[in-house]
């Protein structure tokens, strides 16, 4: 079953040395149910559910200087987590769910609903939807621990762990895109769209979206 927030839920988080122990947590607790090849629990997808990635400074010290995470994680890993902290920044609920509330006004959610995240990390905007939408959702995460988290929170989604530009989604399938999506002036190579809309990676999502 996915994991859902309450619609009022706040995620107190702490300090980074707080923040770190739960990323620690939640990615020994992600690689154990995964060699177990079973469904998470809900007390466990609560675990999970509070990794937050490296995206803070003080979060990616720790991360450098951890001997636990280097022995835990293999040198791709560690690579793809310090490579993801560029733009592996936190979403705050009630932003989430103001979003969630101008859709619903908007008159979403009266029938089903195809949705895309296409940049999900561990998928809070799923998390916190309104019990009221009807939705089949893809999710899009690069990072592969992310990825895998996020699967364990979302097993109904449809989720794709690889970056947005190499995945082959339908056009005008989905009724609606929701997102926290990556900014920075560094480009992404995606022959469909032009040149001038490819050279910021925001550029680039929006872009990319609006397409589908």
């Amino acid at each position: 079953m996915d994991f859902h927030f309450d619609h009022d839920q706040a995620l107190m988080l702490g300090s980074p040395a707080r923040k770190f122990d739960n990323n620690l947590q939640a990615i020994r607790l992600a690689k154990e149910i995964t060699a177990l090849g079973r469904a998470a629990s809900a007390d466990e997808q609560a675990i999970l559910a509070r990794y937050v990635g490296w995206g803070d400074s003080a979060l990616l010290r720790l991360l450098n200087g951890s001997k636990e995470l280097s022995q835990l994680l293999t040198e791709d890993e560690l690579r793809s987590l310090r490579g993801s902290s560029l733009n592996a920044h936190y979403t705050a609920l009630p932003v989430i769910g103001a979003m969630w509330d101008a859709l619903s006004f908007m008159g979403f959610g009266a029938s089903p609903t195809r949705i895309i995240d296409p940049s999900a990390g561990v998928g809070h905007f799923k998390s916190l939807m309104p019990n009221s939408f009807s939705a089949d959702w893809a999710e899009v995460e690069l990072d592969s621990l992310t990825a895998n988290i996020l699967k364990l929170l979302h097993p109904d989604s449809k989720v794709f762990a690889e970056g947005y530009e190499r995945v082959d989604f339908p056009r005008n399938w989905f009724d609606l895109a929701i997102s926290n999506v990556p900014f920075g002036d560094y480009g992404v190579v995606k022959r469909e769209l032009p040149s001038f809309l490819r050279k910021s990676i925001h550029d680039f999502f929006f872009a990319n979206t609006v397409s589908l």
